[in-house]
This record gives structure tokens, sequence and C-alpha cells, in this order.
């Protein structure tokens, strides 16, 4: 017999006649003098006296550990006095309860840094169970190691069987923790503890984003540009490595070449600046940063960020003539001259004669002369001969390349 459980009591009646009826009354008490009652269901239990057969007793709810004390009571007929019996001492152990617990997340799905609770249900127990229970998160399956982490354990009060929910229980950790419920029982209830309950903690998914900027502005060829990364949704110690990677299309997926690369570590969630990068060319480029991850933090990709390289707006283009004047028959040299543009300018520049001050009609034959730029250098036209006498004009001009626009003089 435990607390919570029931027993039934069967009264004899000896020495009476066999026609004896009336009435007998079943009480328990908690002393064994019989004088004080105990507050338990179904007691008094009040049963028929048929010839001379008393009743068993309707089954009585014992609450209490320890010992109790039934005694039965015949109230007497008409032809037979009432009768008491002796105390009858009966031994209750404390009840046994069983505990199940079921971890739920505060956010799912899990990852570090989040947090979750318990909830265990007592089963076994006294309606009146009380006492403390305690949620402990632990390292192993055993449950042996407890991890050292916010509010664990976390020990709730028990009232009438009814165990509260932890408190959050903030993880630390990645991977596989295990939780396990305590009761610490009460006078009449023994302690309980729950299996081992596992719990995966997966690695956060952080995301990165990505800045672009020039180290002068407008992006110039021959510039250089340094990107920005912010890590966001990392633990707070974050560590590892990003890679700044740049590509000549909008899908990240063919790097520029040479390759342009910068890696950086990352500490405590902040990622370093790239290396700043040169740009050669005029044209559209692309940025991604890729954040490797580290035992706590999944790996995150940034969107591909555009950067845009503006070909030399203030190139320019002076030529001269020599010599100056010339004879009819004789001839005459043009040096062009290049400025404002990168210092490895390629392209060519086409020196043409004309008839008029505005340079549309070309003087017949053709006179024209075209040189290969190299590093900004512009070789002096071909010497052109001038038959006849008058006024003749000449111009330069100049193709552009990737970097450098075109222009004339």
């Amino acid at each position: 017999m435990t607390a919570g459980g029931t027993a039934t009591g069967k009264g004899s009646l000896t020495a009476a006649t066999t026609t004896a009826a009336g009435t007998a009354t079943y009480t328990v008490y908690t002393n064994s003098t019989c004088t004080t009652v105990l507050a338990a269901t179904g007691s008094p239990s009040g049963v028929a006296v048929t010839n001379r057969s008393v009743a068993t007793s309707a089954a009585i709810t014992i609450p209490l550990a320890g010992s109790v004390y039934w005694r039965v009571t015949y109230a007497d007929d008409a032809n037979n006095n009432a009768a008491t019996s002796a105390c009858v001492a009966q031994t209750v152990a404390k009840a046994t309860p069983s505990l199940t617990l079921v971890v739920s997340l505060t956010v799912a799905p899990m990852t570090i840094g989040g947090s979750a609770t318990g909830l265990a249900t007592l089963s076994d127990a006294t309606a009146t169970a009380a006492g403390s229970a305690t949620y402990t998160v632990y390292a192993e399956s055993t449950c042996t190691t407890q991890l050292s982490t916010t509010n664990n354990p976390s020990t709730v009060t028990v009232a009438n069987r009814t165990i509260p929910t932890s408190a959050a229980i903030t993880i630390a950790t990645v991977g596989t923790v295990y939780w396990r419920a305590t009761y610490g029982g009460d006078v009449n209830n023994n302690s309980a503890a729950s299996s081992c309950v596992g719990l995966t903690v997966a690695k956060t998914v952080p995301g990165v984003t990505l800045t672009g900027t020039p180290t002068v502005s407008p992006m110039r060829p021959g510039g250089t540009a340094f990107g920005t990364a912010t890590l966001s949704g990392a633990t707070g110690n974050a560590g590892g490595a990003a890679t700044y990677t740049v590509y000549a299309d909008n899908g990240c997926a063919t790097q520029v070449v040479p390759n342009q690369t910068s890696v950086k570590t990352v500490t405590n969630g902040v990622i370093l600046a790239s290396t700043p990068l040169t740009f050669s060319q005029a044209g559209v480029f692309y940025w991604r940063v890729v954040y490797a991850g580290d035992a706590s933090n999944g790996g995150a990709t940034s969107a591909c960020v555009a950067l845009t390289v503006s070909a030399t707006a203030t190139s320019a283009l002076n030529l001269v003539l020599a010599p100056a004047p010339v004879v009819a028959g004789g001839g005459v040299i043009g040096t062009a001259t290049l400025s404002g543009v990168t210092g490895t300018a390629g392209g060519s520049v086409t020196y043409t004669v004309f008839t008029d001050n505005t340079c549309t009609t070309q003087v017949i034959p053709n006179q024209t002369s075209t040189r290969t730029v190299s590093n900004g250098i512009v070789p002096a036209s071909a010497s052109l001969i001038f038959a006849q006498a008058g006024v003749r004009y000449w111009k330069a001009a100049y193709s552009g390349d990737g970097a450098n626009p075109a222009v004339a003089s």
C-alpha cells in the first residue's frame, strides 16, 4: 500500500443473532487510539448489515504515508447491542511516482544561442504532491556533465502534483544536448527522475551584406576599391575567415582575370574590410563576399554587388605639326600628345588631313597615318607630302581603349 492508493475494510460480527441487521461504519484515523479522523476520500464508509453479515467498505483513498488506523462500528438493532472493533493499523509507504519530460523550443529550428523550456509531468504521485523539481541540461546522453549556461539548472515549485515549466535555458553549444527533470519528493512521495531527453542544436544561419567603396570617387581605371562586409545572425564570438572576390558577370560565376581576391579574418562577428583591389579597365564589375563559418556558425554568401568603373573623362589630345610653314612638295609630320589617360593607355591615333577648317572633307588623294598607342605614348605620324600650295587642316583622333575614352584634337 502506497500513499494515494485505496484499501477496503471487512468487519465480522460475532455473538450476534443470526438475523442481526442495521448498519456498520468504517472510519480511518491518524492515531492508534482512533480518535482523530483522517481526511480521506471514502471515509467514513457506511454499509448495511444483513443476517449478521457486515458488507465490505467502499474503497477508501489513503493520502498519507506512514501508519493509519481503521475501526468499524456496528450501530445495533432491536436484538443486538452496538459493537466497536479494535483499532487496526495499516502501514502506508510513500508513493513511487514517475516523471516524463517534454522539451519545447523558444524559436524553431533550434540554433546555438537559442533557448528552450522543459515541462515535466508527475504520474502515480499523490494528488497533493508538493516539493520542488529541477530541470538540468547535460552534455552527454548519460546526463552526468552539466552544461554551464544561463538558467541551468532551473528549479520550480511543485504544488498539487503539478510541475511548472522551467525557465528558458540558453543553449550555447552545437550538437546534441540532453535534458533531465528530477522531482525531490515530499513526505508522501518518493523522488523521481525523467529519462534523458535529447535536443539537437544546429549552427546559426547567418547573413552577410557587402558594400564596395572606391578609394577615390568616381571610380576610374587604375583606381582601387575596397569591400566592407557585415555579418548578421551569428554568435557574438563568431570567428573564421571571409573571402572577397571580384567577378566579370552579375551571377558572380566568372572571376576577373587576373583574379582579384582578398581573404580577411573574422573576430567576434566582425569582418575586416578587404585589401584595396585595383581595377585597370572601365566597365561594371561584381563583388561577392563568402563567410566560411566556424564551429558555431554556418557559412554565408552575400549577394553580387555591382561596382562601376567609369572610363577616364578628362583625356585630351594635342597636335603639333612640323615643319611649319612648308613649301609645296615638302613633307609634314604630326606629333600628338595624350593627356589625362591611364598610364597603360593603348589603342591607336589616326592623323588625317582635310581641306576645310571644320575637318569634314579630306584632301584627295586621302592623306592619313595611323599609329599604335602604347602606355599612353602616341608615335608621330608618317611624313605626309603636300604637292600643292594652300592651307590644309590636320586632325588627330584617338580611338580610346577599355579604360580611356576616344578623343580628338
